[in-house]
């Protein structure tokens, strides 16, 4: 961020928590999000804006250890979902520009998965090696 801001780089994609503050403070222009956003409802998408299936978004998990006993997971589910319902939670991440959702167990381990999968194959394809 430092160095778009400085205007070493000329462009970046970060999440939205992250770049909100920077664009209300006029340091950055928002050219485009990954998929429509509440908290800048006037700039298109990626896709919108001529990158047809262009599909990347930042997202963030709450996971345990592998042998957490199924009522233990449960209830921290049931915990989790009731808290993000929370209207002083709810204007907590729409004033940092996130929009909280929850996934069950078994949808956001499809989630990880098919995200290791998407992104192994594109940088894969990219060449991208690490120095």
């Amino acid at each position: 961020m430092n160095d778009l801001i400085a205007g070493y780089i000329p462009l970046m994609f970060d999440n939205m928590p992250a770049v909100l503050p920077q664009f209300q403070g006029k340091f950055i222009n928002a050219i485009a999000v990954a998929t429509r956003a509440g908290a800048l409802p006037d700039v298109p998408t990626v896709a919108e804006s001529g990158v047809p299936g262009f599909e990347a978004s930042a997202w963030f998990g709450l996971v345990a250890p592998a042998n957490t006993p199924a009522p233990v997971l449960a209830k921290l589910e049931g915990d989790v979902d009731a808290i993000l319902k929370m209207p002083d939670v709810q204007k907590c991440f729409t004033e940092l520009g996130a929009e909280p959702g929850t996934l069950s167990g078994e949808a956001f381990g499809k989630l990880l998965a098919d995200e290791m999968a998407k992104w192994t194959r594109i940088i894969r394809e990219s060449g991208a090696k690490m120095d």
